[in-house]
């Protein structure tokens, strides 16, 4: 019934096009966090010259409405233990080429490497999506910071 086609996305913006495919109407749909940066959003989008309201528009938004707990559930399953697993697959990353050093010609250890290095991988971008892309609910990311010292604090 609806279309929804990506026009632009960023950290903090998303800009969607909506075609009602009967009748092949189109609106625009789009947000963005701070108020300043939607001004200069909406200044960027001078060709649109459509707004989208009525009937149409309110069923869109009650599903976008009905689609965020699903989202957001689907962000925290796959997003909620992102450390714990990024430092997992780095243990493991670790351990396999020592034991591949011992037995170099074993299949199941080279088998083990591969799927080592592709899990890791696979986390680090989840683990750089999450932070480059942040809930826009949540309050701040924070970074561990363990090898960092203030000024003050590094005095002796």
């Amino acid at each position: 019934m609806f279309r929804v086609e990506v026009v632009r996305h960023s950290g903090q913006l998303v800009h969607c096009r909506v075609i009602h495919n009967p009748d092949n109407s189109m609106f625009y749909v789009y947000d963005h966090n701070d108020s300043d940066r939607r001004i200069e959003m909406w200044s960027d989008l001078k060709d649109i010259g459509d707004k989208g309201e009525g009937y149409a528009m309110f069923r869109i938004m009650r599903n976008l409405e009905h689609i965020k707990p699903g989202l957001r559930d689907l962000n925290q399953r796959k997003f909620r233990d992102i450390d714990t697993k990024e430092s997992q697959a780095r243990e493991k990353l670790d351990t396999v080429p020592d034991l591949l050093q011992t037995d170099p010609m074993n299949i199941h250890l080279q088998k083990l490497e591969k799927e080592a290095k592709d899990e890791h991988a696979k986390q680090i971008n989840s683990l750089i999506l999450r932070l480059s892309v942040p809930d826009r609910n949540s309050a701040s990311v924070s970074l561990s910071s363990n090898n960092l010292e203030s000024p003050e604090h590094s005095k002796a």
